[in-house]
């Protein structure tokens, strides 16, 4: 099989690939939430629907930061994962057993952060490197469950290489990265992926 040929099958199968996980979803924002005046956030433990175990963190973490970037004083992980311990809850999938108003009160804080992360991927495919990332946020009030705000984002930091030279490039360079990325726990090979997904999940969210 020729380069052009099995280059033209890589960007087919890379185009079908991309139009089946593209959703575009509304906002929704509830006008109760001018209302609340409360700045403290509580970023909860994300349900996992990835095969990456650490995409969690990453996706946390990045949400947090850009909270902060709001005007908003999100409370430490640490501190939330200790609280929910204390009432069995060690994973984001197992917050739907539990009222909002519970986990309000256990951690002291009005406005609580749901997420789900329904897909995380890295694939390197020779001549085209996938990374996307998907998110969907929900904040709800704490005093009634109401749900206070609604958004998702689809992040892709995808490449396509159009020789061989270059794809044999990237699959060493993607390597080095995923590898230096899994001993400091640092998110250097999907960064910005998760970053354009949390941004466009929290487009509507209202400042401070």
């Amino acid at each position: 099989m020729s380069l052009t040929v099995k280059f033209s099958s890589a960007f087919l199968a890379f185009f079908l690939i991309s139009c089946a996980s593209a959703q575009k979803r509304p906002y929704f924002i509830n006008e109760k939430f001018s209302s609340v005046a409360e700045t403290s956030v509580a970023v909860l433990p994300f349900d996992n629907e990835s095969v990456d175990i650490d995409s969690e963190k990453y996706m946390r973490d990045e949400v947090i930061k850009k909270l902060v970037s709001f005007g908003y004083s999100p409370l430490t992980s640490s501190y939330v994962d200790e609280k929910l311990k204390e009432i069995g809850i060690s994973d984001g999938g197992q917050l739907k057993a539990y009222k909002t108003s519970d986990l309000a009160s256990k951690l002291s804080c009005r406005i609580l952060i749901y997420g789900t992360i329904e897909n995380y991927i890295f694939q390197n495919l020779g001549f085209i490197v996938r990374k996307k990332a998907e998110l969907y946020l929900r904040a709800e009030d704490g005093y009634d469950g109401a749900v206070l705000y609604e958004g998702f984002g689809a992040g892709d930091d995808s490449k396509i290489y159009t020789s061989k030279k270059e794809a044999e490039t990237a699959f060493v360079l993607n390597t080095g990265v995923k590898l230096v990325s899994n001993i400091s726990n640092k998110n250097f090979l999907m960064g910005e992926a998760v970053k354009k997904s949390v941004e466009k999940a929290l487009e509507k969210f209202p400042r401070r």
